[in-house]
Parts: C-alpha cells; structure tokens; sequence
C-alpha cells in the first residue's frame, strides 16, 4: 500500500471516528437510569421465606426483589445472590 492509499485510510478512519463513534458513544455514556428502569418491580413482602424470593425470582428470571413492609411500602432490596450466598435453594 503506496503513501497516499494510507493516508486515505487513515483519514476515512478518523471522519467515521469523529462523526459516527464519538457521537454514539456519548449518546451512550449520557442515558440516564430512570430511562433504563422498570417501572413496576416485582416485590416480596418481608415476612416471607427467602425460598419464596427464589422461586420468584427464578420465575421471572430477574436478579433482585424489592421488599415491602406489610402497608406496602418499599423497605429493602434482595438480590438473588444474597439467597444463594445463604445456601437456600429449591
């Protein structure tokens, strides 16, 4: 490859850089998490067995619960790896 081809490439390389990478990249970097977040958590009232928060969990294929107190009010959050870290299982 001859001098000139090189700094074409190179060139095309740097415009695709600056005007679709860059670009995207701070689209990216600039979402927000309300954007990203469920607007209805499944939850888990506190007085129910951590084996109840697994099968809940395993049933909708998600990795965490809130929990509520018994007015309904979120107090908490349980992730599945705190149950398996308890060593309860199905």
């Amino acid at each position: 490859m001859n001098l000139s081809k090189l700094l074409l490439v190179c060139a095309a390389m740097w415009l695709l850089l600056l005007f679709v990478v860059l670009p995207a990249l701070e689209l990216y970097l600039l979402i927000k998490v309300g954007g990203l977040m469920g607007k209805s958590p499944k939850t888990i009232r506190s007085d129910k067995l951590a084996a109840e928060a697994l099968r809940v969990l395993e049933d909708h294929a998600i990795t965490s619960l809130v929990i509520t107190d018994e007015g309904n009010r979120p107090i908490g959050v349980i992730h599945i790896h705190d149950i398996l870290k308890a060593g309860i299982t199905l």
